[in-house]
């Protein structure tokens, strides 16, 4: 075959140290995502959804096919976090800098439109997450008491963490479609 083909999309979720909220939403939060769909488009493929919260964000991006994860990563957050310090020192009460680690996730075809819409809609969905959680334990406390099974089905434990990766999966059946 003479030509390469590649489709190599994948799901990067990565958060600011320490889970603190330092992307404001508005202006900062659009010149930021601005400046790492730039990085990205130049050096590692192509930016097809970049999202989040004050905490945390998400991309899908279609990589090339000799583009190395760990270093792409290691390129965005390096370049971002100085970019931040350097642009937004005045509204920051510290330091700027991610948390070390990140996730990233193969995406297929038949999920592709999922997963974006999941990206596109991750306001609403962490809002969906929250009122989740905050009824589920209200509820479960009340009904099951303390020992009982909580909104999660966990037997024993009160649940403080974000909905499982089944709670995530079944909003994207509801709110992202096939």
């Amino acid at each position: 075959m003479s030509h390469t083909y590649s489709c190599l999309m994948i799901h990067v979720v990565f958060a600011t140290k320490n889970r603190l909220a330092f992307i404001n939403e508005g202006e900062m939060e659009k010149q930021l995502y601005a400046y790492i769909s730039r990085i990205v488009n130049k050096q590692f493929g192509l930016m097809r959804r970049i999202n989040g919260m004050p905490d945390h964000i998400h991309m899908l991006i279609e990589i090339r096919c000799n583009t190395v994860i760990a270093d792409m990563i290691k390129t965005i957050k390096c370049n971002s976090s100085h970019w931040i310090n350097e642009n937004f020192s005045s509204v920051l009460l510290s330091r700027f800098t991610w948390q070390r680690g990140y996730g990233v996730f193969s995406v297929g075809r038949s999920t592709l439109n999922v997963i974006a819409k999941y990206i596109d809609r991750q306001k609403f969905i962490i809002k969906i997450f929250r009122l989740i959680g905050n009824l589920g334990r209200f509820w479960g406390n009340i009904i099951c008491g303390e020992w009982g099974w909580n909104f999660f089905g966990s037997r024993g434990q009160t649940q403080r963490s974000a909905p499982t990766a089944n709670m995530s999966y079944l909003l994207l059946i509801i709110f992202g479609g096939r």
